[in-house]
C-alpha cells in the first residue's frame, strides 16, 4: 500500500471527498488506494480511522495510471521494486539459473 506522510488540513482531501469532485464513486476511490488502477496505487494515510489523499498526490496517480495505460513504463515505489527484485531471484534460484 502506498502511503503519504501526513499533509496539512489545506492540502489533504478524504476519498469521499475526492470522489464527489471528480463526479466517481466512492468505492472508486477506496478501490484505487486499496487495489490500484494498472498496478498503481493512490497513495493516502490516516487520521484516526479516515483515509485521506492530496490533490498533488492524486495528479501525480493519475499521471502514473495514464502512463500505464498508454505501455509506457511507470517507475515503481522503492517498496514494489525490491518486492519484485525479491521475487525475480526466487524464482530464477528455483529454476537453478
Amino acid at each position: 500500500m502506498a502511503t503519504l506522510p501526513i499533509a496539512s488540513p489545506s492540502e489533504r482531501i478524504s476519498l469521499p471527498a475526492l470522489a464527489k469532485e471528480q463526479g466517481v464513486s466512492p468505492v472508486s476511490t477506496w478501490r484505487w488506494a486499496l487495489s490500484g488502477a494498472c498496478g498503481v496505487i493512490l497513495p493516502t494515510f490516516f487520521i484516526g480511522n479516515r483515509r485521506f489523499t492530496t490533490r498533488v498526490a492524486f495528479q501525480e496517480w493519475c499521471n502514473r495510471v495514464t502512463l500505464a495505460r498508454n505501455g509506457e513504463t511507470v517507475s515503481r515505489a522503492p517498496a514494489q521494486r525490491e518486492s519484485a527484485i525479491d521475487r525475480a531471484v526466487r524464482e530464477t534460484a528455483r529454476q537453478g539459473v
